[in-house]
């Protein structure tokens, strides 16, 4: 066990996670959006699921690419899913993009784990499944080198 932050003896099981997820959907339906759109490259598993859930088609966005690839072009209202939020950064972004590149789409931002050190201000804007004490090490049974607890996806593990 560690000293200052409490460990978990396994990493979470797919049983904690679906329920997280029907709690995510829940908070979205009221939303009421045409579409979920799976942020690249770790939000596209947990959005797929929550399309099938909701019974709604399935898009794509690509920050880095800036394209928003969506089934129904017409959409007016979508859903974007990523994994989780610590900072918020990943919310900021997609905020931007679509306010500049799609300024006639309306959305709500999903994540199925936040973090206790997610900001109040953005754990106002967002949906979220769960919000854990501390989420890597929560869910992955490991530690990260950030004071936020969290290792940026595209930097080398070690």
């Amino acid at each position: 066990m560690d000293k200052v932050f409490p460990q978990p003896e396994r990493p979470m099981g797919f049983e904690e996670m679906e329920g997280y997820l029907h709690a995510l959907v829940e908070k979205l339906r009221p939303f009421e959006p045409h579409e979920v759109v799976g942020l690249a490259r770790s939000g596209f598993p947990y959005a797929a699921w929550v399309a099938q859930l909701l019974d709604l088609p399935l898009g794509y966005l690509s920050l880095r690419g800036r394209q928003l690839a969506l089934e129904n072009p017409s959409a007016g209202r979508i859903a974007v899913i990523d994994d989780n939020t610590v900072s918020g950064e990943s919310f900021t972004l997609v905020q931007r993009y679509l306010s500049e590149a799609h300024p006639h789409l309306d959305f709500r931002f999903g994540v199925l784990y936040a973090d206790w050190f997610t900001p109040e201000d953005i754990l106002e804007r967002i949906c979220y499944g769960v919000r854990l004490p501390y989420f890597p090490t929560t869910v992955a049974g490991t530690m990260k080198r950030y004071h936020l607890g969290a290792r940026h996806r595209d930097e080398p593990k070690g």
